[in-house]
């Protein structure tokens, strides 16, 4: 358990670093900062760390299979949610 979490603060420390060296991305407007390389392994570690944070995680009931389940949901509403802010944005 311990060493799960040292993982975990590994994977957060690799990420913070790679997120403050590589600058700015904007996955929506195809930006992935200064360097690919710091992109990949930023996205790859924090991905690890995720799935490292979530075999820890305790079984909450049906918590976490409604969130997998309706993952796919809000990725399909997220473009449309941002054009609704851009509409937003351009009336104000």
């Amino acid at each position: 358990m311990l060493a799960a979490c040292a993982c975990i603060a590994c994977c957060a420390a690799i990420t913070l670093l790679c997120t403050v060296f590589n600058g700015r991305i904007d996955t929506n407007g195809i930006n992935i900062g200064n360097n690919i390389a710091l992109y990949y392994i930023g996205g790859f570690v924090g991905s690890a760390m995720v799935m490292l944070a979530a075999m820890l995680a305790p079984p909450l009931g049906g918590l976490w299979r409604l969130l997998a389940e309706n993952t796919l949901t809000v990725l399909a509403l997220h473009a449309c949610f941002c054009l609704i802010c851009r509409i937003k944005e351009s009336i104000n």
